[in-house]
C-alpha cells in the first residue's frame, strides 16, 4: 500500500474509531471547517455547522451503534490532498443497517493535520465499480 493509501486508511480508522467511541471532539477534529457534504437526500450540500449539529445529536442520543469502512480505492492525490472511495456501513442502535458508497477528499491543513474537506455519496453504478475495484 503506498503512502497516500496508508494515510487514507489511517484516516478512515480514526474516523470510524471516533464515531464508535461517540467521541465528538475527536470526530470533529477530523472535519475541516470548510467541509462540503453532497448527495444527502433533501440537501444540496451541508457544511461544518450542520455536520457538527447532526453528529452531536446522534452521539448524545445513542443513535449510532457502529460504523465501519470496507475497501479503499484511491482516485486522486497530490502532496496535500487525497481523494478516495470506500463503502461505509452504519449500524444504528435500533439494529437497522445502512450501507453506502462514499467518495471522500481529505487535505493536510495548515496545522499539518489531515481533515475531510469533501464527502459525496456515490450512486449505484459508482458503488458497483467501487466494489469490483476494492476486491
Amino acid at each position: 500500500m503506498d503512502s497516500d493509501s496508508s494515510i487514507a486508511a489511517q484516516f478512515l480508522d480514526e474516523f470510524a474509531a471516533s464515531v464508535n467511541a461517540k467521541d465528538f471532539a475527536a470526530h470533529m477534529a477530523l472535519i475541516s471547517e470548510q467541509v462540503s457534504i453532497k448527495g444527502l437526500p433533501g440537501f444540496d450540500a451541508i457544511g461544518y455547522e450542520e455536520w457538527a449539529r447532526q453528529c452531536k445529536h446522534e452521539f448524545d442520543e445513542g443513535i449510532l451503534d457502529h460504523v465501519d469502512y470496507n475497501g479503499l480505492v484511491l482516485r486522486e492525490h497530490d502532496a496535500g490532498r487525497i481523494v478516495f472511495a470506500t463503502v461505509e456501513t452504519v449500524r444504528a442502535s435500533d439494529a437497522s443497517v445502512n450501507t453506502m458508497g462514499l467518495e471522500m477528499e481529505i487535505a493536510r491543513e495548515e496545522d499539518g493535520h489531515w481533515r475531510m474537506i469533501r464527502q459525496r455519496l456515490l450512486d449505484e453504478e459508482e458503488i458497483g465499480s467501487l466494489q469490483l475495484a476494492a476486491d
